[in-house]
């Protein structure tokens, strides 16, 4: 999350001052893009279906300067509020630009639960430190008033590739083939099995083999949302697939867990940090990179090759030669699990049930 999403309002995304703006920044120009940027991505006529325009599952806890000043001093009794923004971003937390006396610029974010998903993100950043740019945590703490967790961090500068990709900027070869090297840079901490990490980034909790989720995400509401012959061509995708799966869970690795282009941050045509860690865990390296192509129309095969390339420039680091078609069916768990939510979504499961007939077809 940057500074420059925080006060985005008014025109849409096709708009020329915007599509300069994200020229300037990826394209390197001296001139710093300090216009607002809109937030109103639905409206682009020729991309509607985004996971950016999906249905919130919690809702939006609104904050004021009071509040926001009782969370902050939870970290430093000598820090004054002076302005608090709201990025209304993402599905589930709730995330605002904080400006104290003195000029400096926090991001505070909260979560939905007491217990704070960011707990181990201190020792990713002393694992991944000099080789993963990512945003330094402050402080994470309780509110006993929102009966929630939440975390302050420090705040990237630029805008994400996501923004960038939405206005139609093509990013550079050197910006992609950087990605491919700090994703094969996060992979190679390698894991014994599969699961979730507790705050020393030890693996807490096992996970069953990835052969079994797909049954287990294939609930009725999935069923429902997919209707007969879709979940026929899922079915027959994951038994074609189960070798695949098995090699995944016998190679577990360091993953972000959400490596998608709206939580990677650019400046400038250079990376300026990937945030939003909250969901690492020792699990497949192919979902972190079939989460950045997700949206195949977002790349092409240029962009899957530079990508490529970067990964395998690491030492000892290398994708398989079927890694798109893997890497679908690896996502298609996240997809489906998504889709058998609770909760009428209806933009969110049109979306998904696009994204899942692509992949089964594909």
């Amino acid at each position: 999350m940057v500074a420059s999403q925080a006060g985005r309002t008014g025109c849409c995304y096709q708009c020329d001052a915007y599509r300069t703006g994200c020229n300037n920044m990826l394209r390197g120009s001296r001139k710093r893009c300090t216009m607002n940027m809109p937030a109103l991505r639905c409206q682009i006529p020729w991309r509607t279906n985004m996971d950016d325009c999906w249905e919130r599952s919690l809702e939006f806890v609104e904050l004021d300067r009071d509040a926001a000043s009782r969370l902050v001093h939870q970290c430093d009794l000598r820090l004054t509020v002076e302005a608090v923004t709201p990025i209304r971003e993402g599905c589930r937390g709730s995330i605002y630009r904080v400006q104290v006396a003195g000029g400096t610029r926090f991001l505070l974010k909260l979560f939905s639960t007491e217990d704070n998903p960011c707990a181990g993100e201190r020792q990713l950043q002393h694992l991944l430190k000099d080789e993963v740019p990512m945003p330094e945590l402050y402080y994470e703490g309780n509110d006993e008033v929102l009966h929630s967790s939440f975390a302050l961090y420090e705040l990237v500068c630029g805008m994400s590739l996501r923004d960038a990709l939405h206005a139609g900027v093509r990013p550079g070869d050197e910006l992609i083939e950087h990605m491919g090297r700090i994703a094969a840079t996060i992979h190679r901490h390698l894991y014994s099995t599969v699961g979730f990490l507790d705050a020393g980034l030890n693996v807490k909790q096992q996970l069953p083999p990835a052969t079994e989720w797909y049954s287990l995400f294939l609930g009725p509401r999935a069923t429902a949302r997919l209707g007969p012959e879709l979940t026929a061509a899922v079915r027959k995708m994951v038994d074609a697939g189960r070798w695949e799966l098995e090699d995944m869970d016998s190679h577990p690795a360091l993953v972000h867990g959400d490596f998608r282009p709206t939580n990677i941050m650019v400046d400038h045509q250079r990376l300026a940090g990937i945030v939003d860690w909250e969901f690492a865990m020792a699990g497949h390296p192919l979902s972190d990179v079939a989460q950045f192509f997700r949206y195949g129309e977002d790349f092409g095969e240029r962009e899957r090759r530079t990508f490529e390339c970067g990964y395998r420039s690491i030492p000892g680091m290398q994708l398989p030669r079927e890694w798109e078609r893997a890497g679908r069916l690896r996502d298609l768990a996240n997809l489906l699990q998504m889709i058998d939510a609770e909760g009428e979504r209806p933009r969110k499961n049109e979306d998904l049930r696009r994204l899942i007939a692509g992949f089964v077809v594909s």
